[in-house]
């Protein structure tokens, strides 16, 4: 004789959307940055913020020769700036097209060279951030409470935390 489950399933309730958005943490925000600048360290030669900025909000080193070494066409280029793949990915960019074919044999040849430079640092890098960004969680989870209890108690505990 077979036994048949005769319980009738419960209906789940769907979670309510959150009130609040969660508060950005510091530290997680900076153990980001330090990972992100360590990849555009390795691929690009240069940390995320000038990677990012270069040729926008600060002065362009590539075409100026005053920092990197960018020789476009055939030689190799140390420093390559979000600015510079951008101008190079759209034909006719904001440097009216003087991006050619050999520029970006030229770009890969410094992405390759920067891989092959930097990519053993970075990584090494990354891996002993990774176990000290563990420790210092760890070690500082007491004190960064009381922090975090101070930032609510001043009314911006749904803004940022620690």
């Amino acid at each position: 004789m077979s036994r048949v489950n005769s319980m009738v399933r419960r209906k789940t309730k769907s979670r309510a959307p959150r009130k609040y958005k969660s508060a950005i943490n510091l530290l997680a925000a900076a153990e980001g940055t330090f990972y992100a600048s360590q990849a555009t360290k390795a691929l690009f030669g240069m940390s995320a913020i000038p990677f990012l900025t270069e040729g926008w909000l600060t002065p362009a080193t590539g075409k100026s020769g005053s920092g990197s070494s960018v020789a476009y066409g055939s030689a190799y280029w140390d420093k390559i700036s979000l600015k510079e793949l951008i101008e190079i990915a759209i034909p006719g960019g904001s440097d009216g097209g003087t991006y050619s074919v050999n520029a970006n044999m030229g770009a890969m040849k410094a992405i390759q060279g920067n891989l092959r430079v930097n990519a053993p640092t970075a990584i090494l890098n990354s891996m002993v951030a990774g176990v000290g960004f563990k420790l210092l969680k760890g070690v500082s989870s007491r004190p960064r409470r009381f922090v975090n209890k101070g930032i609510r108690a001043l009314g911006m505990g749904n803004v940022v935390k620690v």
